[in-house]
């Protein structure tokens, strides 16, 4: 491997050897010019620069597979927060895409996450974040306010379908009750329990590096091939994102869209022991530094979202 480094004003700093370079060996040497002042560079450039994007196609979909490193380049902690997309993180305020919250924040990677009323922009179901209960509640005949979805803008969901993607203090996802309208499922117990994000999407897919997408849970609103986003997590605690193509007008025409019977096995072949169906469709929008990987499906930056999944270092 040839590495030619450069400083800020176009000077070589070190020319190209012709040996062979492990990853360490580049890493100590970064590390060094940096301490002597040579190289400048942000923590959102020791992210990117731990993250890679594989582009594939699996029957008739093209996918977008990022691998995110639970370390960056200088060895600190990498964890996947939740956020809401308005620019003073309000409930009630302006969303935005989230390519527009990537540019806005300086995010090195994010997607967008939650289920939500497309009348209102508001997140469906459980949410959490950095420990504080941000659920939209709801309120039966009873004068009881709940946190879980009812149906699906109208479409009927079952009680094993949109319960929460959890991630805790070490950045772990995990959903522990994939029983939507259970007591451990709602936000104070998750809270209680050492959540510190919860987001509620579809379900999971992958569990211990079984597929789970025809026992555990089972979706009844988007069954069959459709465009998708999936998030989830290898056995050494790295992250994976992958979002699938679909049908979407013009933009996407040779796209045959993607089931969960697939998506599953894919994983899972490529060593992914956890992973969980986020918001999918017109919604899918993965983000690498100001870049959207994926096709933006509206607009010029594409679909407002109310919530948003970014990754960043301790």
């Amino acid at each position: 491997m040839t590495y030619i480094l450069k400083s800020k004003d176009g000077k070589l700093i070190c020319r190209p050897v012709n040996y062979a370079a492990t990853d360490e060996q580049v890493y100590k040497q970064l590390i060094k010019l940096a301490a002597a002042g040579k190289l400048s560079y942000t923590p959102r450039d020791l992210l990117v620069n731990a993250i890679t994007v594989e582009y594939g196609r699996l029957n008739g979909s093209s996918y977008y597979l990022a691998r995110i490193s639970q370390y960056d380049l200088a060895g600190n902690k990498v964890t996947p927060r939740v956020a809401i997309t308005s620019q003073d993180g309000s409930i009630d305020g302006q969303k935005y895409s989230a390519l527009d919250y990537a540019r806005r924040e300086n995010a090195a990677f994010c997607l967008n996450a939650s289920l939500f009323n497309t009348k209102t922009l508001k997140a469906e179901g459980q949410l959490i974040i950095n420990g504080v209960d941000m659920t939209t509640y709801k309120t039966d005949s009873s004068g009881n306010q709940y946190p879980w979805m009812d149906d699906d803008m109208g479409t009927a969901i079952s009680n094993t379908e949109c319960y929460p993607l959890c991630i805790d203090a070490a950045g772990k996802l995990s959903t522990p009750y994939t029983n939507r309208k259970a007591d451990g499922a709602r936000p104070a117990a998750l809270i209680s329990s050492g959540y510190k994000y919860a987001v509620t999407a579809w379900g999971t897919i992958i569990d211990n590096y079984k597929n789970t997408s025809t026992d555990t849970w089972n979706e009844i609103v988007h069954k069959g091939k459709y465009v998708r986003q999936v998030i989830g997590q290898y056995q050494n605690g790295d992250y994976v994102v992958c979002s699938f193509d679909g049908i979407k007008g013009s933009i996407t025409a040779n796209e045959a869209g993607i089931d969960y019977d697939d998506i599953a096995n894919l994983l899972i072949s490529k060593g992914v022991r956890f992973a969980y169906s986020l918001d999918g469709g017109g919604s899918c929008e993965t983000v690498l530094r100001d870049r959207q990987i994926n096709p933006i499906f509206e607009g010029a930056t594409g679909r407002k979202v109310p919530t948003v999944i970014y990754f960043a270092s301790d």
